[in-house]
């Protein structure tokens, strides 16, 4: 375990360190946050009530929903731990018993396969000793008899497999894939828990950035009134630009980039592209509103309970572990794990 613990502690503490979300981690990284999750499950719950009660009315439907599927996630994600912790405890539960089996007949099925190889192998060898129909029948029977002989140990190995193994081995299979899928639901309800409350802060953070550009894009309005069509398309060009690293701001965009199609048309069309300018000016005013607003309002309540979740139902979805994280969870990759079973 030192061996393999060393490399991995220095791995997953390096500036090159994967994210929680590399599958290699997902193991080690959920049998620490469940620990964690017994002992901050009263704190979680309680962020997550302080979530709930923010106001978010004036947010913009598309963004409110996706906050109320984030914190509606975040509530079920204790039930989703309860759900694979259940499905693991039956996977155990069958496991020592069907161990042996499993060995057993693997061991059986792979001594058949390697009488089965050499049986292929002397049906080669009869097949070309009489290919031209002038070989030695006495070596052809031979032949015929060793492949006869291998055949009937094949036969008799698989009298020995267990009476019941075909029957266990769906068993184990059905647990097994039970407890896959409550593992992939949890991992899919952090993920969609979390990353709708991520994305809202820094949509809301980028308020000002959006407030920057607004002088210029209504400066639009002008040079479509007054500039030759070739200025007028290099100026919606560049206020395209504009929204470059700006989050959540693609529906306003759109309307600037209709507008520059509008006038690129082999046959322009102005008033086309001045009603799509109205649209994107319109949006782009009803916007930035929302999130000045959120930004004094509503961004530190949703900051407080980013940071609450953000090392537990959050983790996954975070560049990389802290120091403390990539430690235990190096330590629990350092421990064999025996997945002889699902073979």
């Amino acid at each position: 375990s030192l061996v393999n613990y060393l490399p991995n502690r220095v791995y997953l503490t390096s500036e090159t360190a994967p994210p929680p979300k590399n599958p290699r981690l997902s193991l080690c990284i959920e049998d620490m946050l469940f620990d964690a999750y017994a002992v901050q499950g009263d704190a979680l719950r309680s962020a997550i009530t302080a979530g709930k009660a923010l106001d978010i009315s004036y947010v913009p439907s598309s963004q409110r929903r996706k906050l109320e599927s984030g914190l509606a996630n975040a509530e079920a994600t204790f039930a989703r731990i309860e759900d694979v912790k259940k499905a693991e405890i039956a996977l155990e539960a069958f496991t020592p018993d069907y161990a042996p089996v499993h060995h057993r007949a693997r061991r059986i099925e792979a001594e058949i396969r390697r009488i089965g190889a050499l049986a292929t192998k002397r049906d080669d060898d009869l097949r070309r000793a009489t290919r031209d129909g002038s070989s030695d029948d006495t070596i052809a029977r031979r032949i015929r008899a060793d492949i006869a002989e291998l055949n009937q140990q094949a036969d008799a190995l698989r009298a020995t497999l267990p009476a019941d193994w075909t029957e266990q081995r769906k068993q184990y299979v059905a647990l097994s894939a039970a407890a896959k899928k409550a593992r992939a639901q949890y991992r899919r309800t952090v993920d969609e828990a979390y990353e709708p409350i991520a994305e809202t802060i820094q949509i809301i953070r980028d308020a000002d950035a959006l407030a920057a550009i607004g002088e210029k894009l209504k400066s639009l309005e002008t040079t479509l009134a007054s500039k030759p069509l070739e200025e007028a398309v290099l100026a919606f060009r560049d206020a395209e630009k504009l929204f470059n690293g700006i989050t959540g701001a693609g529906h306003v965009k759109s309307r600037f980039s209709r507008a520059r199609r509008d006038l690129t048309r082999s046959e322009p069309d102005t008033d086309g592209a001045r009603q799509s300018l109205a649209q994107g000016l319109e949006r782009y005013a009803a916007e930035l509103s929302w999130r000045q607003r959120a930004r004094n309002e509503l961004l530190a309540g949703l900051e407080t309970y980013e940071a609450a979740i953000r090392d537990s139902i959050g983790l996954r979805s975070q560049p990389r572990l802290n120091g403390d994280q990539a430690v235990e969870v190096a330590r629990c990759l350092s421990i064999h794990r025996d997945i002889s079973l699902n073979f």
